[in-house]
């Protein structure tokens, strides 16, 4: 399940907005919007893509898109 906040945050600290992320990794918006909503998952590519758009520490990037997945294996 997608952290759509701190997606979003990470997003502003880059000055992008959805257009801007979603042409950035080849998607259409709604198909962003789609997967920042947790209605679809974002693919393993998508997932390097947005990566390395806005500059996400691996650490940021498991918290965005793993966080839940790591919070469940913890417990």
């Amino acid at each position: 399940m997608v952290n759509e906040t701190e997606l979003r945050v990470a997003m502003i600290r880059k000055c992008m907005n959805m257009d801007e992320l979603a042409d950035a990794i080849n998607i259409s918006r709604s198909s962003l919007s789609y997967k920042m909503n947790n209605h679809r998952e974002f693919t393993h590519g998508e997932i390097v893509r947005i990566t390395e758009v806005l500059d996400l520490s691996a650490e940021a990037r498991d918290r965005i898109f793993f966080g839940n997945e790591v919070a469940e294996k913890g417990t």
